[in-house]
C-alpha cells in the first residue's frame, strides 16, 4: 500500500525526494535500519558539515537512539516506502520540488559563503583550528592598532589609543563566546565543546577583522569630495562592507554553535540574534550610537 501524505507532509516530502542526498539518507537508512554518523559519512562520501547539515535537515524523517545511531521516523519509513515501491510517484514528487527549486543555485550560493562547510570540519581538526583563531585574532588586533579603531562586540569606532583596541578587541572576543555560551544552554544545546566553541568564535570574527584594513583602503581610495545626495560616496561603502562583515560573522558564528552544540541552525541562529541584540544595546548605552567611524 502506498502510503498518503497531507499537503503539508507532501511539501516536506518533495525536499526529501527531490534532494539527491537527502533522498541517499533515506534510502541508506531505510536499507539498513541504524547507521553512526561515521558509517554515514563514510558510505555517503561526504563532508562532515554537508552531512550534519542535511541531518538537520531531515529532523522529521532521521532520529536518533541511545546509542547515537541514525534511524527512520515513521514519517522516515512512509517516504522511503515511496521511493522504494512507488517509482512513479516519486518521479512526481522529485519533479514537483525540482520546480519549487527554481532560485536553489542561488540559495546554495548564499548558504555556502554565510554558513560554510569547512567551519564545521574545522570543529575535528583542534591544531588547524587553533592555528586559524590564532590568525585571525592577529589580524583584528594588528588592524585594529594600525587603522585606530575599536572593535565593540561587533561595530567600530574610532580611538586615539593603541592600547584601547586591543583591549577592547578581546573583550568583544570574550564577550561573544560567553553569551554563546550561556545562551545555548538555555536553548537546551549539549554541554561541552567550550573550547572548540572559543576558537570557532575567533574565527568567525575573521571578516570584522579584516574591516579596518577595508576601511583604511576605502578611506584612501574614494576621496572626500565624491557625493551622493550630498554624502560622501565612501560612507556607503565603509556602510556597506561593515554590514556585509556582520552577516558573515553572524553566518559563521550560526554554523560554530549548530556544530559544537549539535543544534539545529535555526535554534543556533536564534541564539546568534540575540548576541547581535545584546551588541546593538551595549553600544547604544556605552557608547550612545552604532554610527559609522568616519
Amino acid at each position: 500500500m502506498v502510503p498518503q501524505f497531507n499537503e503539508e507532509e507532501l511539501t516536506r516530502v518533495y525536499q526529501v525526494l527531490g534532494h539527491p542526498l537527502r533522498r541517499r539518507i533515506i534510502s541508506y537508512l531505510g536499507e539498513h535500519g541504524k547507521a553512526s554518523f561515521t558509517e554515514l559519512r563514510r558510505n555517503l562520501k561526504v563532508s562532515v558539515g554537508t552531512l550534519y547539515y542535511n541531518l538537520d535537515q531531515l529532523r522529521d524523517f532521521v532520529t536518533q537512539d541511545a546509542d547515537k545511531k541514525y534511524l527512520l521516523t515513521q514519517k522516515g519509513l512512509l517516504t522511503y516506502e515511496v521511493i522504494k515501491h512507488d517509482s512513479e510517484r516519486f518521479q512526481e514528487y522529485a519533479s514537483m520540488w525540482a520546480r519549487k527549486r527554481a532560485l536553489a543555485p542561488l540559495y546554495d550560493i548564499i548558504s555556502k559563503v554565510f554558513m560554510p562547510d569547512w567551519l564545521t570540519m574545522l570543529s575535528n581538526n583542534l591544531s588547524l583550528l587553533a592555528v586559524l583563531a590564532s590568525l585571525s585574532l592577529a589580524l583584528g588586533l594588528l588592524f585594529s592598532v594600525i587603522c585606530k579603531l575599536e572593535l565593540s562586540i561587533m561595530f567600530y569606532y574610532p580611538s586615539s589609543s593603541s592600547v584601547l583596541p586591543i583591549l577592547e578587541y578581546i573583550f568583544s572576543w570574550i564577550f561573544i563566546f560567553l553569551t554563546s555560551e550561556l545562551l545555548t544552554s538555555v536553548f537546551h544545546g549539549q554541554e561541552g565543546h567550550k573550547l572548540e566553541l572559543l576558537l570557532l568564535t575567533a574565527v568567525s570574527l575573521l571578516p570584522l577583522s579584516v574591516y579596518p584594513f577595508l576601511y583604511w583602503l576605502v578611506s584612501l581610495l574614494i576621496p572626500e569630495s565624491l557625493l551622493i545626495f550630498n554624502v560622501p560616496i565612501k560612507r556607503y561603502v565603509i556602510g556597506f562592507l561593515l554590514t556585509f562583515s556582520q552577516f558573515l560573522t553572524i553566518g559563521y558564528l550560526t554554523t560554530s554553535i549548530s556544530t559544537t552544540k549539535h543544534m539545529r541552525s535555526e535554534r543556533a541562529f536564534v541564539v546568534v540574534s540575540v548576541v547581535y541584540y545584546l551588541n546593538l544595546m551595549y553600544n547604544l548605552l556605552i557608547r550612545q550610537s552604532v554610527l559609522l567611524p568616519i
